[in-house]
Formats: C-alpha cells, sequence, structure tokens
C-alpha cells in the first residue's frame, strides 16, 4: 500500500536464547503516475488526496481563521448544483495563499505538451472577489519556488472577472478549464495555488491530467 505507515516489532532468536523485542516503523513510498489520463475527484473521503500534500505560504492579515497548516479541505453540502465531494479553499485571511499539491508524475516525451483540466465554481460578484481563485502550476518541485516552476492560468471566483488565460463568465456556474504544459519531461507536480481574499471559498473538482493528442 503506498504512503502507509507500519510498525514491526522484531528479535532475535539464537540457540533457543531470545533478545527483547524492538519496535521499528517506517512508511512506504508514494505513489508516482506513470499512466494517462491521471483524474481526481475529490471522493474518496481522504483529503488531501493520498500522497497529495498542502501547504500555507503566505499567513494574510484581518478577519478570518487561519488554517496555518493550508486552508484546502473537501466538501459534500451541494454547490451550484454539484452535490458530489470536492475540493474547498475554505474563507479564510485575505492575502493569504495555500498551494494543494499533487503526487508526483512522470512526463514522457510529448510534443502537445500534457493537459491539466479542472472544474471551478465562479459565483460572487463582489470586488474582493477579484483576488479570490485558483492558479494552476506544474513544477518539478512540489512548490512554486524551487525547480523549473511554470504558472498555466488563474481562474478568479468573479465569473465576471478575466485574467490573462481565462475570461469572464456570462452567469454563475461550475465551469471546465484547460490548460496545457509544454516541453516537460521526468518528475513533475500539478499545484493548485489557492488565493483567498476573505470573500466565502473557492471550490475545484475533477482534476485530470492527461497527454495532449
Amino acid at each position: 500500500q503506498y504512503s502507509t505507515s507500519y510498525n514491526v516489532r522484531v528479535r532475535s532468536v539464537c540457540d533457543g536464547d531470545y533478545s527483547g523485542y524492538v519496535e521499528y516503523t517506517f512508511t512506504t513510498m508514494c505513489l508516482v503516475v506513470r499512466s494517462f489520463p491521471y483524474t481526481e475527484d475529490f471522493g474518496s473521503g481522504t483529503f488531501p488526496p493520498l500522497c497529495w500534500t498542502q501547504e500555507r505560504t503566505a499567513a494574510g492579515s484581518g478577519m478570518g481563521v487561519s488554517y496555518a497548516n493550508g486552508a484546502w479541505t473537501s466538501a459534500s453540502a451541494a454547490v451550484g448544483g454539484n452535490s458530489t465531494t470536492k475540493a474547498m479553499l475554505a474563507d479564510t485571511k485575505a492575502g493569504s495563499v495555500h498551494n494543494l499539491v499533487t503526487t508526483g508524475m512522470i512526463f514522457a516525451e510529448n510534443l502537445n505538451g500534457y493537459s491539466i483540466s479542472l472544474d471551478v465554481y465562479r459565483s460572487s460578484v463582489s470586488v474582493s472577489s477579484y483576488d479570490e481563485g485558483v492558479e494552476v502550476w506544474v513544477n518539478s518541485s512540489p512548490d512554486i519556488v524551487n525547480g523549473n516552476p511554470q504558472m498555466l492560468g488563474y481562474v478568479s471566483k468573479n465569473y465576471q472577472h478575466s485574467s490573462a488565460t481565462v475570461s469572464e463568465e456570462a452567469a454563475p456556474g461550475w465551469y471546465t478549464y484547460n490548460f496545457i504544459a509544454r516541453n516537460r519531461t521526468g518528475l513533475n507536480y500539478v499545484i493548485l495555488v489557492g488565493k483567498s481574499n476573505n470573500a466565502g471559498g473557492v471550490y475545484v473538482d475533477n482534476l485530470v491530467v492527461d497527454k495532449t493528442v
């Protein structure tokens, strides 16, 4: 079983003599994805999903819970007609940043790159929600500082707000966005950088990583 901790008790036996037991604890390695498509619908009951990690990289300020270890969680309540379990960046301090990082993936040589798609619920029309949303990154390191990080796009919670990579929408609702990571081989991680502005939280679902044909 990947990413599982085990406790083992051992003792020596020699010609009828026995030592006392010594206990050891070890954890098996995480799964490294090598076949695609890779999908995550956040419905396994474990959060973060197996071999995923999260961390808060900026504390923010003002009102709201601080979530020192990261504000990403699972949410099962219906949102915009979606009643499945999904990932949610909880409502937290303005200016705080929280990374949700996938397990490692091996990208083979592919001229058309790899696609990363996800569903995002876009709802608010408040000005403060312009700066609340999720950035999609890919990197050889499970962060956006080391390695060779590449930002693929930003989706604002505000459906009337556009970014350099994502347009505004005509109405609130769930929308699927697709980003392409090119010229990347070897070990990579997809990183969802949740940016809060204390404007109610952000919902994400159905992450899919696949080779682009």
